[in-house]
């Protein structure tokens, strides 16, 4: 009798509590000119994106949403706050829920961009400053990788990675990639988030090598014209300005192929930086700058071996496969 009576005061006490119990609905707050967004269970978002009714929105660390601006880690929302890459909102269905942020996340080594805390050389001994001395790689990219674009710091802001310095110390790499390009840090922040895009665009790591070499030629001269006036630094110009001259031409095509761990060259020819790239085991040569000059098709075609010029810091194996002394 007395366990029948304790089982009832139970029921009857969960059905009180569970009637005094009221559920909190999902909804947009505005605070000022800004918004919060509650959940279900009473707290704010923040620190972070969040889908919501299909679109994807950015909160900070106070829960307030950003709008109209580039987010911390790359981003472009609008002024509704939405995020939009090229202007067009994105949208739960056509918006990638992998790690788009990162794209690059967990693979520096697999792509021969990792931090091994190693020195690097090239052939003739000159210690390698451009990436800091510690190159990204060993092995076979343990010398293509120098790039006028802060390659490594590009690739620690793609995978989430920390950067280390020239004196191994970590820091920012949206910071490093500003320096480098002499450009503000919303600048760098921008640039990274046109190589995410691009590294978001296509399903990159299981494609051949020739449509990547595609896609990267692509983005580097659709809509880029020849400019023999100074622009940015390096890849700046040819990111953000869509103009610039044959180094940069080079150096952006050099960033987009080796992030997506192609073997590729920046070459320094007579009076004129091209790329070598190789492409199912056959190196080839790309001159974007010449078809934004010329305004014709780019192509890639078979290396002229009497015109190597300097090429940036080639590996061994490089020089090798190339026929260079």
């Amino acid at each position: 009798m007395r366990k029948k009576k304790i089982a009832a005061f139970i029921v009857v006490a969960t059905m009180i509590m569970g009637s005094s119990m009221t559920a909190i609905a999902a909804q947009w707050t505005q605070e000022g000119t800004t918004w919060k967004y509650q959940q279900d269970d009473g707290t704010y978002c923040n620190n972070g994106w969040k889908w919501i009714d299909g679109k994807c929105y950015y909160f900070d660390a106070n829960g307030y949403m950003l709008a109209n601006t580039t987010t911390p880690d790359g981003y472009t929302v609008d002024g509704s706050g939405a995020w939009v890459v090229n202007g067009t909102v994105q949208t739960q269905g056509t918006g990638t829920t992998a790690n788009t942020a990162y794209p690059l996340s967990g693979m520096l080594e697999q792509l021969g961009l990792n931090y091994t805390g190693i020195e690097g050389w090239n052939d003739q001994n000159t210690l390698n400053l451009q990436n800091g001395p510690y190159l990204p790689s060993a092995g076979k990219y343990k010398y293509t990788n120098y790039g006028y674009a802060g390659l490594y710091a590009f690739a620690c802001a793609l995978s989430g990675e920390p950067y280390h310095d020239y004196w191994n110390e970590t820091t920012d790499p949206i910071q490093a990639i500003a320096g480098i390009n002499n450009v503000s840090y919303a600048e760098a922040q921008k640039m990274v988030g046109i190589v995410r895009d691009f590294l978001n665009s296509f399903d990159w790591k299981n494609t051949d090598e020739m449509t990547k070499a595609s896609k990267a030629a692509e983005l580097v001269t659709n809509g880029t014209s020849y400019s023999y006036q100074p622009v940015q630094g390096y890849v700046a110009g040819i990111l953000l300005n869509k103009a610039g001259a044959c180094n940069h031409f080079a150096a952006a095509y050099h960033l987009l192929t080796r992030l997506m761990g192609m073997d590729s060259l920046q070459v320094v020819a007579p009076n004129h930086e091209i790329n070598y790239v190789k492409i199912n085991g056959t190196w080839k040569e790309f001159d974007g700058s010449a078809a934004a000059k010329y305004h014709r098709q780019y192509f890639f075609g078979d290396i002229n071996k009497g015109n190597f010029g300097s090429i940036i810091f080639p590996s061994a194996e490089a020089r090798t496969e190339l026929g260079i002394q």
